[in-house]
């Protein structure tokens, strides 16, 4: 694999410092960003001659910064890239310039698991403003399930 020559992550995304130092692996130099940049500008100038940059769910990189940092090669989405159509990367212009742009496979799903399954519980033992019966009850004896055949559902019935 050819190193890149600069990486930069435009804003926090969320990588553990076993991860950062990892990056310096695949670059010549890194730049990590830890706040959220407020305009297309400030993202312009962030990634200046980088050929790598990372990216969270929270910023948008559009046709204006693609077309304004002409060293981009790759864009990593650090969160699921689920529909071209409906993420924050134009990915059409990143395609028009060549930019290979990838998200990571099953982001989060964990996650999403432990929260399907708190909200369950919660739904059917009457906790919060929503409950399954009018009365507050405990749940023993009670058959429940998740279906799903994703990750996520897979996920949950691992939970």
């Amino acid at each position: 694999m050819k190193r890149f020559r600069k990486t930069v992550a435009i804003e926090d995304v969320l990588i553990s410092r076993e991860a950062e130092e990892e990056l310096h692996r695949y670059a010549d130099e890194v730049r990590l960003y830890r706040d959220r940049p407020s305009s297309d500008g400030e993202i312009i100038v962030r990634i200046g001659d980088a050929d790598c940059v990372l990216v969270s769910f929270t910023t948008a990189i559009s046709r204006r910064v693609i077309e304004s940092c002409p060293g981009i090669r790759y864009i990593g989405m650090c969160c699921t890239l689920y529909d071209r159509n409906c993420c924050n990367v134009d990915i059409a212009a990143a395609e028009e310039h060549g930019i290979t742009v990838l998200g990571v496979r099953d982001y989060g799903d964990e996650g999403v698991a432990e929260y399907a399954i708190g909200e369950t519980v919660r739904f059917l033992h009457g906790f919060g403003e929503r409950q399954w019966r009018e009365q507050k009850h405990e749940l023993g004896g009670l058959n429940v399930g998740i279906i799903g055949l994703g990750t996520t559902g897979k996920q949950t019935e691992q939970t």
